[in-house]
């Protein structure tokens, strides 16, 4: 989707799809803390929405404490926006592989032949007694918001190296190296940093964290890849979009 466009066709109504356009432009640098967003008539131009339509979409950045609406001055993106990587997602897998991109990579590590623990083991369906454990830290504007531990089998491991990992996220490389990724399943919980994961984001101990935990699948529903990704709760937050299916109908005539 390029910066201007929207799909009036989707279920995502039109005010949360310029909303998300925003907070990208936001988070990424784009308008910078203390600069002015484009006025409601130039979004109304811009992205061919109606006034009311530009004004929710602002109000959801307003409530999210990441601009301010001032008369006079116009809205104006505040200093809490520099201090989060946000990711947001609609629930596609090329989405998440879009906004994996716009970090960087630190204390990159790949182990060839790691034990592999019964919990992964049952998630990847694995009878091997190791994986290839990918590990690093991922930064934005040299601040660390995340440490990810990657485990994959060895025969899709063995696909990548440094170089490339260096360049692109996983997701991409196995994508260019010929594996094809169909699905995956994801859980988060709050919990506490350990001395490990507290090193890693430069956290004291015991410090709050939201765990992450993804496997993605092929399209013969075998799994690829078993992620743990930890991150720091005051550096980052996560947004999902939640619409009506085509079971509203039901829902609502269950109601009545």
């Amino acid at each position: 989707m390029s910066a201007s466009a929207l799909d009036p066709e989707a279920a995502l109504p039109l005010y949360h799809q310029l909303a998300d356009n925003l907070r990208r432009r936001i988070l990424s640098g784009e308008y910078p803390v203390g600069s002015t967003l484009p006025s409601e008539p130039q979004l109304m131009s811009t992205y061919s929405v109606s006034r009311v339509t530009a004004r929710q979409a602002v109000g959801v950045l307003v409530s999210e404490g990441l601009v301010s609406r001032g008369s006079g001055r116009g809205t104006r993106v505040l200093p809490a926006a520099a201090a989060q990587v946000g990711q947001h997602f609609n629930g596609s897998l090329s989405e998440l592989m879009r906004e994996t991109k716009r970090s960087g990579v630190k204390d990159l590590r790949i182990e060839r032949h790691a034990p592999v623990s019964e919990s992964v083991r049952s998630a990847l369906e694995l009878t091997d007694d190791s994986v290839v454990r990918v590990s690093r830290t991922r930064h934005f504007d040299g601040r660390i918001f995340a440490y990810s531990v990657d485990h994959l089998p060895a025969k899709v491991g063995d696909l990548i190296d440094e170089d490339k990992l260096e360049r692109d996220s996983l997701m991409t490389v196995l994508v260019n190296s010929g594996i094809e990724l169909a699905s995956a399943r994801q859980s988060i919980r709050a919990d506490i940093a350990d001395a490990e994961i507290a090193a890693r984001l430069d956290l004291p101990q015991g410090a709050p964290v939201l765990t992450v935990t993804r496997v993605i699948f092929g399209p013969d529903k075998k799994p690829i890849d078993y992620v743990e990704s930890y991150y720091r709760g005051d550096r980052y937050t996560y947004t999902v979009n939640l619409s009506l299916d085509n079971e509203a109908d039901s829902l609502y005539e269950g109601l009545a």
